[in-house]
């Protein structure tokens, strides 16, 4: 089996070209290859055009396997709040453009991005329970306003454990 029988491939990619916003190159983007349809799918949770330099490696790298052109389309996504969460927009991209139910786009605002990132905590705490085999418990606030103002003065915000689970 060779990349000749491949028909889908899902990527987060830390970009390192320097362009747009995070000049320092420290920026995650989704990538999804269709080889059935001859299609590169890019997005971006900022909403930056794909680098050049990105399609020309991506191009390069299909070439030597690939003898027909691929399109660029634009992967669907939704828009970050802030700096912080490319990479985890990056994840649910390629993911949603696989199975759009299970892994849904986060809604547009900052505290729909807040409950998808908690939401991925636990998810990735449960995936950890699952290959050790036994519970792991976790710390949170519970008060979502903490999070959303990113400022936890004056927060009421009582810390309790739970069992994830049993919190789905």
């Amino acid at each position: 089996m060779g990349l000749r029988s491949l028909e889908w491939l899902g990527l987060a990619v830390n970009v390192m070209v320097g362009g747009g916003p995070h000049k320092q190159g420290n920026h995650w983007i989704g990538i999804v290859i269709d080889t059935p349809k001859s299609t590169i799918y890019i997005g971006d949770s900022q909403q930056n055009l794909p680098d050049k330099q990105v399609i020309d490696m991506l191009q390069w790298f299909l070439k030597g396997v690939f003898p027909q052109d691929f399109a660029i389309q634009t992967l669907k996504c939704s828009v970050q709040h802030g700096n912080w969460s490319c990479g985890k927009y990056s994840v649910n991209m390629v993911t949603h453009h696989f199975d759009s139910v299970q892994y849904p786009l986060p809604g547009p605002e900052l505290v729909d991005a807040t409950e998808h990132r908690i939401c991925l905590f636990k998810a990735a705490l449960k995936l950890i329970q699952e290959l050790v085999g036994w519970p792991i418990f976790y710390l949170y606030l519970s008060t979502i306003d903490a999070f959303v103002t990113q400022d936890m003065t004056g927060v009421n915000s009582s810390l309790k454990t739970e069992n994830i689970l049993n919190n789905d």
